[in-house]
């Protein structure tokens, strides 16, 4: 007498279907999670980057007319090849930067990856009789959703 396993191979492929389908899934969502790490890295590089030519910038420029928790902004003048600081509420577009240090004028307008920057100084007083100047930079990444 002939067996027959036509259906027992329909339940084996059937099984084996979902098994492969779990793997694929399982590989996706590990591709999806490596895209979202490399993205995370390299907003984090770059806010690293501009941070760090921030502090530097600040150590050379005079700020004796910058008061103590102050926010103030730079700008970075390519005529003149010099940083200029500017201060007040109405200033607060120049705490707006790409990745290349230039100031953006409308943020609506600008279609690719936009910086804040808030600059401020904090005053430390020491046991010893000099004060210690302690520039705080804060850069994140603007979204405009």
């Amino acid at each position: 007498m002939i067996k027959n396993n036509l259906w027992e191979s329909l339940i084996w492929i059937i099984i084996w279907i979902f098994i492969l389908s779990f793997i694929i899934l399982w590989i996706a969502n590990l591709l999806i999670n490596s895209n979202n790490i490399v993205d995370t890295y390299d907003d984090k590089k770059i806010i690293n980057i501009l941070n760090n030519n921030t502090n530097f910038i600040i150590n050379k420029l005079d700020l004796s007319n910058i008061n103590e928790n102050e926010n103030f902004y730079l700008f970075k003048d390519k005529v003149n090849n010099k940083f200029l600081i500017f201060t007040w509420s109405s200033n607060i577009w120049y705490k707006y930067i790409d990745e290349y240090w230039n100031n953006i004028d409308d943020i609506n307008l600008y279609n690719w990856e936009i910086f804040t920057r808030t600059i401020y100084i904090e005053k430390k007083d020491s046991s010893l009789w000099i004060e210690n100047h302690v520039i705080v930079t804060n850069i994140n990444k603007y979204t405009t959703n």
